[in-house]
């Protein structure tokens, strides 16, 4: 919920800012407290029924009612933007970013992507560790990091597409373990592919040149339906011991 994270000296000037542009502060609930981070509507709920970023495209807030929360912390922990999910009709989904940005010489907290290159998700989690698994979305990291007993999981925002725009580097030195979706797509993503005559690297290549120890990618399971993850795995009732 980006206003209400703010630090606590900008609340007032932000809640200002909401008046001025014609938003009842009264209409945003309370922040939760950070352990609802990152779960579902259910376990947030009552803290939290939206959020509101200010959208620079559209010149207006856009307002989200999130089925999931994912906070981005640099390496010291700090906070630094949150990728959230929101579900639409037929299945579909968005995962926009809001983060604080300045918008024309203001400092506000945005519909607005990550600059480049982009941050890890769960780059607070690495430090000292000598293996790091990376899967693909951020749902399906916290489903990793539950079935694989707490060990370190990451993933990067932005999806697939997005792997050439993101900072590889606390990868050096690491062992490195590449869990992709059920299908070309993600094994495509995993370890690059032919383009139309041009080759696009895949995350075994970026891992490589940031300075990974060794790679090791675990092929997709053929009997699952295309595009299965770990987080179905989790909620098919799978635990660490399969």
């Amino acid at each position: 919920a980006p206003v209400m994270w703010q630090p606590r000296p900008d609340l007032e000037q932000a809640y200002q800012q909401m008046v001025q542009m014609g938003v009842d502060p009264m209409t945003v609930p309370p922040p939760p407290p950070p352990v609802y981070l990152g779960q579902a509507p259910s376990v947030l709920a009552p803290y939290w029924a939206r959020n509101w970023a200010w959208n620079p495209k559209q010149g207006k807030p856009t307002t989200y009612y999130p089925t999931m929360v994912f906070p981005y912390r640099d390496a010291a922990g700090v906070l630094r933007g949150s990728v959230v999910r929101v579900e639409l009709e037929e299945g579909k989904k968005i995962t926009p970013t809001l983060r604080r940005a300045v918008i024309d010489g203001k400092a506000m907290w945005c519909h607005w992507p990550f600059d480049k290159p982009r941050p890890l998700y769960g780059l607070d989690r690495i430090g000292a560790a000598k293996q790091v698994f990376v899967v693909e979305g951020e749902k399906t990291a916290d489903s990793a990091r539950r079935l694989l007993s707490d060990r370190c999981v990451v993933t990067w925002p932005g999806g697939g597409k997005s792997t050439a725009h993101v900072d590889w580097s606390p990868l050096a030195g690491r062992n490195v373990f590449l869990i992709g979706d059920a299908d070309e797509e993600g094994e495509h993503t995993m370890l690059g592919h032919d383009q139309k005559g041009r080759w696009k690297k895949g995350v075994a290549e970026y891992a490589h040149e940031a300075g990974a120890i060794a790679i090791k990618y675990v092929p997709w399971d053929q009997d699952q339906p295309k595009g299965w993850d770990l987080a179905d795995a989790e909620e098919e009732g799978w635990n660490g011991a399969r």
